[in-house]
């Protein structure tokens, strides 16, 4: 008895390949999910107080590599993880760090550099041994692109972990040499063509739901963003009117992605599913970067003009989250089909990016910057859900 109560609680991996098409996102990867909001939280919180070109680019480095971590996490549970109690203790013990890790993110590009990047390191090597313990039960097939990945990520413990001692001017560089090698190779990983019944990576619904969750999670930064900065000013009525507009760009923000992109499967292509998920990196820095910037709108909004960092700040960022929406929409089966009407929701809405990089040029008080990013991206997603009505280009929802 005692035997087989282990046998089942301590389960070894799921090998690659078996899949579970009709899995559904577990309460503990939602919990999983929660510990991240809070990491993020802390990089979105010294963005909002420190708008400027060096703490955008510290803040999308941090951002990449939480991430980095974030999805291989979220692909070892997808492909290998089980509802026992091996993987909830990994889990658990990952999330243990995460929480360490969210105390020192905040001030990661200063005077906690050193303590976030050893913290990290430790957190990748967790990980790195979960990827590892899945050789041991896996088909031989895929040993050799397993070891690969293996050995990338002892790589990247070794440089995050060296990069604790490494001068506080050079530590945001190294960890950008990480992020960029480690996204590549990440999604190279999943990009790789290989023959049919080596496939190891499927598209199914449980994966499109994680990455659609943690899409409503990061939008509560813009959320967190209206507050903060209420908060953190007088409650006068341009104050107020410059939040209540911030949070309908949430709100846009929310419309545009899940009835275009969202709750829909990838082509199931290895280059596509690689795409799919590339593309949502970018969706979700710029949701939270909307989010810092929404902080320092509110704050200024008494001012004639919003600041400059604050303006192309939250241009940027819309304008990104945009762009990628396209990128995100070229993934989809209604994309890869032959029909007219898609090129022109694409071009829709890269038109509606360049108008927000133009609004943020000119610099308007805070409520009318506010206001004109939702009128563009309203008017975006009219045109946009017109033609895919008339043409059949995106399964909008019922009724639509």
């Amino acid at each position: 008895m005692r035997r087989q109560f282990w046998k089942l609680f301590w389960m070894p991996p799921r090998a690659h390949g078996e899949v579970l098409q009709e899995r559904r996102v577990s309460y503990v990867e939602l919990f999983y999910d929660l510990v991240f909001v809070v990491v993020v939280a802390r990089a979105a919180n010294a963005l909002a107080h420190h708008v400027s070109w060096g703490g955008v680019g510290a803040f999308a480095v941090i951002f990449a590599m939480v991430w980095i971590l974030w999805l291989n996490g979220t692909m070892y549970y997808e492909l290998h993880g089980r509802e026992d109690g091996r993987t909830r203790t990994f889990v658990f013990l990952e999330m243990t760090l995460l929480a360490i890790l969210a105390v020192f993110t905040g001030g990661a590009n200063g005077g906690y550099g050193r303590e976030f990047a050893a913290v990290y390191a430790l957190l990748l090597a967790v990980v790195t041994l979960f990827w590892w313990r899945v050789q041991r039960y896996d088909d031989p097939k895929y040993l050799p692109q397993a070891r690969r990945y293996v050995g990338f990520m002892m790589g990247g413990v070794a440089l995050m972990g060296s990069s604790a001692w490494a001068p506080e001017a050079w530590r945001v560089p190294v960890w950008a040499v990480f992020a960029v090698i480690g996204l590549t190779l990440a999604l190279l990983t999943f990009m790789r063509h290989r023959p049919a019944d080596q496939v190891a990576t499927v598209p199914t619904e449980s994966l499109v739901e994680r990455f659609d969750l943690f899409t409503i999670l990061v939008l509560g930064e813009v959320v967190s963003g209206v507050v903060i900065g209420l908060s953190g000013s007088e409650l006068a009525t341009t104050g107020v009117v410059a939040a209540v507009l911030g949070m309908v760009l949430a709100f846009a923000f929310w419309w545009l992605y899940f009835d275009f992109v969202g709750r829909h499967v990838p082509v199931n292509e290895p280059r596509i599913i690689g795409a799919w998920i590339g593309w949502h990196l970018p969706i979700a820095a710029a949701i939270v970067g909307a989010g810092a910037a929404v902080v320092s709108l509110v704050e200024h909004s008494g001012e004639a003009h919003t600041p400059a960092a604050t303006a192309w700040l939250l241009a940027s960022a819309t304008s990104l989250f945009l762009v990628s929406l396209v990128g995100v929409s070229e993934t989809l089966p209604h994309a890869r089909a032959e029909n007219r009407g898609f090129p022109v929701v694409s071009a829709t809405l890269l038109v509606a990016a360049l108008a927000v990089l133009v609004v943020g040029a000119l610099q308007p008080v805070a409520w009318l910057f506010a206001l004109l990013l939702v009128l563009i991206a309203s008017i975006g997603w009219v045109v946009a859900a017109a033609r895919s009505v008339a043409h059949g280009t995106a399964p909008l929802p019922d009724g639509l």
